[in-house]
């Protein structure tokens, strides 16, 4: 039964070049042959445990001549079930070939393990020695045969004399000096399954193909270059030009190189070349070889397709190169997927499944639960899309993702939860929804880029506030009267002057002392007056109390009453005096008040002196509202110039917007200066058809849309042939953005149908009965608040692509341009999930580009697709394919590599066209179909 790697494709260390005692070159002690059994199985057991132990996962056994050490070795495991070997054994033999070299060429076999024992010597018996004018079939006989051919000389250079009488001899001198047939290997393989045998020839390594002079004898460079399947090599140079890797060393002649191949790259290997048990695994110069495939003979063959991706020497693990984060695993639980709904009865089965870092492709058939799966992904990264069914997924916590840093730590993130990874999820028929509008798909673009649609500017709050400005410096002129101010500063200083004349100030201080005075005689009669009543009463008083005590004493001595007449008398002089003056005072103050009516002065004379500060107080106030009704007049002077300067500011603004478009455009299509060559060369690769510029773009048809908002329509109603809208278009003037410019810069370009012809600006405009309720500001706010102006002003990405805008592609080709921008401008970095993107594209893009971008930028990140294409799993050489399966709405998923029988059998099943894509690529890299 097949192994299944569920996992994938991996880099694995390989090491196709050891050898076993069965070798006649073997430096590790006896050889098989001379072993006892209990030897033979101790070392046998030694043998296993440094394989078991190795970091190496394959082994090829490339004894000479023989594959007597692999049949030892599996023959050890079947009679000893107790010992295991957890690495894969490949058989194979090192041989050498008829050349014309002066050297004896190596070449070697490695076969599958699937072969039988008779397979492997149905094959070897057809690898034919030539003896003399004859050939025979490879035996050790042959071997023996051969070197009994040669004369004593001939031997002698190779180190053997009295080498007849020894047969060990004979067969260790034919061991290195026999040469096999080049027909006869062909003839070999055709005893074989179908792809069960690959030719490996050494080139810079020992006895290789390099030494062999191509000028001289170009049929035989031609012949043993085409044959080979993989090379094995060690030196970087060459390394290169075998993956058809172009450097500034091989640029000349790389082509000529690989059309000596046959035209197409080829992987290449570096084994250890063991002879010795502790040397399996241990590579020269510690170049091993990394292989990217299940660890089997299969793996190893689809190499051929893409062996600058899939195999590497290097002392470090190919994974380093580039070491980016990935979802590592996903764990679900047996559990229902939408709970909430107990209409739907879909379920997930308990499954795990660990990711591939590579290009991932989930298939399966319709309803498999293919896409839900990354429905379920998105889910637990807050990735929905709108109105989609990730929204409607309410299982909690029997989902999974595990997350593998870049740095090597992972975490675990369960469905859910407030989880947040930065990578790119594309859903299905997403790109379709984007590319539809072509503004949207700038908008889209731009955030690609990394280019804002509308710069921070300081200038954008100045404009705001400036309008705030003015509207303040209005409503306060509004509220404080210039004329009032000056009429009441005029008749104050009018009073005051009059007031303040010589004669004017004489008879208002006469005046003063006359009330003074009349003041004091009022009080000074209405004290004597007190002072009468009182006498009187004294009088009375005492009088009354002499009549009684007169009374009392009998009439005897009466004392005489008291009377106080000549006081009295002074009081009626005083009293009379002060009458007389105090109404001749009053007589003076009524000709002074007559005198003073006659100029106008009205009022209490009195006060007049105290209203006169009073007066002066109030011109000043009224001087000060002056002063600052001149200042906000300046003040709103210099902020409508101000406001009337923001076009030049504004032209500034746009001009950097379309500036950095440009600039990121650029940057994006450069390339980091962090990135390698391959990756520059990707991304240009990707953007090569697409072409950005920034342009400033102006709605006429939005901005009239936001102008009637502002005015009161009565104003404009229809007449004649003029509609109400043609009227306001007709009055505003503005047919584009240089009109526009001219609006908000003041200049005249407004026009009203009692003008004739005469143009107003806009503040002129702004006086106008034109507008609703607050509609004048409104209109104002419109043409420059930045809120407002971004919707009918903005810069946009003017695109194209192969020369044509979004509007003359079809949405296939937009859909190309967006998946294209999106791979180029997102980080060569965080992991892409995209849910069946050939919905979105042309199927010429898909064969033609996707296939080699997946290709490339799966090195560089991890790559989880959902398709029907058989193209996009088998030509962009998927590492992982996950196969989806609904069985009675249980939802179950299993995994493996494209190299394994298994996962193809399913994609030939699944994806239609499968058998034919697997076809066409072997007939492509001309290999036999396994």
């Amino acid at each position: 039964m097949t192994r299944l790697f569920p996992k994938g494709s991996e880099w694995r260390k390989w090491d196709l070049h050891i050898h076993t005692p069965a070798s006649f070159h073997w430096e590790d002690g006896k050889r098989f042959c001379k072993m006892a059994t209990s030897e033979k199985n101790d070392v046998l057991r030694r043998l296993l445990e440094k394989i078991n132990q190795s970091g190496a996962e394959v082994f090829g056994i490339m004894d000479y001549w023989t594959f007597d050490g692999y049949f030892e070795l599996i023959q050890f495991l079947q009679d000893n079930p107790d010992v295991e070997c957890h690495k894969t054994i490949l058989p194979g033999m090192e041989l050498r070939v008829e050349a014309p070299v002066d050297f004896r060429l190596n070449i070697h076999v490695l076969l599958s393990n699937q072969l039988t024992k008779q397979n492997l010597l149905d094959f070897k018996s057809s690898l034919l020695i030539r003896i003399g004018t004859n050939t025979r079939p490879l035996s050790d006989e042959a071997l023996v045969e051969f070197a009994r051919t040669l004369d004593t000389s001939k031997a002698r250079h190779h180190g053997y004399s009295d080498h007849l009488k020894d047969e060990e001899k004979c067969l260790e001198l034919g061991s290195k000096t026999a040469e096999i047939t080049r027909d006869c290997l062909k003839d070999a393989q055709s005893k074989l399954p179908e792809g069960s045998c690959l030719i490996i020839l050494p080139y810079d390594t020992s006895d290789g193909l390099l030494k062999l002079n191509w000028k001289t004898h170009p049929q035989a460079d031609n012949y043993f270059m085409q044959s080979a399947h993989i090379f094995e090599t060690r030196d970087f140079d060459n390394i290169d030009l075998f993956l058809g890797r172009e450097t500034d060393k091989n640029r000349e002649h790389i082509e000529n190189f690989l059309k000596t191949m046959g035209g197409k790259p080829k992987p290449i290997v570096s084994g250890s070349d063991a002879h010795k048990i502790s040397n399996y695994g241990v590579y020269p110069s510690d170049k091993a070889t990394w292989i990217k495939s299940d660890p089997t003979f299969d793996g190893l063959k689809y190499t051929v397709y893409d062996p600058s991706e899939r195999v590497c020497i290097s002392p470090n693990h190919p994974a380093l190169e580039f070491p980016k984060p990935f979802f590592n695993k996903i764990e679900i639980k047996e559990s229902p997927i939408f709970p909430s709904s107990p209409d739907k009865k879909i379920k997930f089965t308990a499954t795990q499944l660990e990711l591939n870092n590579g290009l991932i492709a989930i298939i399966g058939g319709r309803g498999t639960g293919k896409s839900i799966l990354l429905d379920a992904i998105a889910k637990t990264f807050n990735k929905p899309k709108n109105e989609d069914r990730v929204g409607e997924i309410s299982m909690r916590g029997d989902f999974s993702v595990e997350y593998s840093k870049n740095t090597g730590e992972t975490q675990t993130f369960e469905i859910g939860g407030d989880s947040e990874v930065i990578y790119l999820h594309v859903h299905q028929r997403e790109v379709q929804e984007i590319v539809k509008d072509p503004e949207f798909l700038s908008n889209a673009i731009l955030e690609m880029l990394g280019a804002s649609a509308s710069l921070e500017n300081s200038s954008e709050e100045d404009i705001d506030k400036v309008l705030c400005e003015i509207k303040d410096c209005k409503e306060w002129l509004e509220e404080h009267d210039k004329d009032k101010s000056e009429a009441t500063i005029k008749r104050r200083t009018q009073l005051i002057s009059t007031i303040t004349t010589e004669r004017n100030k004489q008879l208002i201080e006469e005046y003063v002392k006359n009330t003074s005075s009349i003041k004091a005689g009022e009080r000074r009669i209405s004290r004597l007056n007190s002072l009468q009543a009182r006498l009187n009463e004294v009088a009375k008083e005492v009088n009354d109390e002499v009549k009684a005590v007169n009374s009392d004493l009998g009439g005897e001595n009466p004392i005489p009453s008291v009377s106080f007449e000549s006081q009295l008398e002074a009081i009626r002089v005083a009293v009379s005096s002060l009458n007389s003056s105090t109404e001749q005072w009053k007589i003076n103050n009524t000709n002074i008040q007559e005198s003073l009516a006659s100029e106008q002065i009205e009022g209490d004379p009195v006060t007049l002196l105290q209203k006169v500060n009073e007066y002066r107080s109030e011109i000043e106030r009224e001087e000060e509202i002056l002063r600052q009704i001149g200042q906000h007049e300046n003040q709103l002077k210099s902020l409508i110039e101000k406001r009337d300067s923001f076009v030049d500011q504004l032209n500034i603004e746009l001009d950097s917007q379309v500036a950095h478009i440009n600039e990121k455009w650029n940057e994006k299509s450069q390339g980091k200066p962090e990135w390698n060559p391959a990756q520059i060369q990707l991304t240009k690769d990707l953007l090569q058809p697409i072409s950005i510029c920034g342009e400033i773009y102006f709605n006429v048809d939005e901005f009239y849309r936001q102008v009637e908002t502002c005015l009161n329509l009565r104003k404009f109603r229809s007449k004649q042939q003029s509609s109400s809208s043609s009227r306001i278009r007709s009055t505003i003037g503005v047919h584009g953005y240089e009109d526009y410019k001219k609006l908000i810069a003041n200049l005249p370009i407004l026009k009203l149908d009692q003008t004739d012809g005469e143009l107003l600006t806009l503040d002129v405009f702004l006086e106008q009965d034109l507008f609703n309720t607050n509609g004048n500001d409104d209109f104002l706010e419109l043409l420059f608040s930045k809120s407002k102006r971004q919707q009918y002003l903005k810069v946009l990405a003017k695109i194209k692509y192969d020369n044509k805008i979004p509007g003359e592609l079809s949405i296939g080709q937009r859909g190309t341009l967006y998946l294209c921008l999106k791979l180029a401008t997102e980080s060569f970095f965080d992991p892409i999930i995209i849910d069946q993107p050939e919905d979105d594209l042309d199927n010429d893009f898909i064969m033609t580009n996707l296939v080699p971008i997946f290709s490339k930028i799966k090195k560089y990140r991890q790559v989880i697709i959902v398709t029907h294409n058989a193209n996009l799993v088998i030509n962009a050489d998927a590492e992982q394919v996950i196969v989806a399966d609904n069985n009675s709405e249980e939802l179950s998923y299993i995994s493996g590599s494209l190299e394994n029988s298994v996962i193809r059998g399913k994609i030939c099943d699944v994806l239609e066209g499968g058998r034919e894509a697997f076809i066409k690529r072997e007939q492509k890299y001309g290999l036999r179909r396994a």
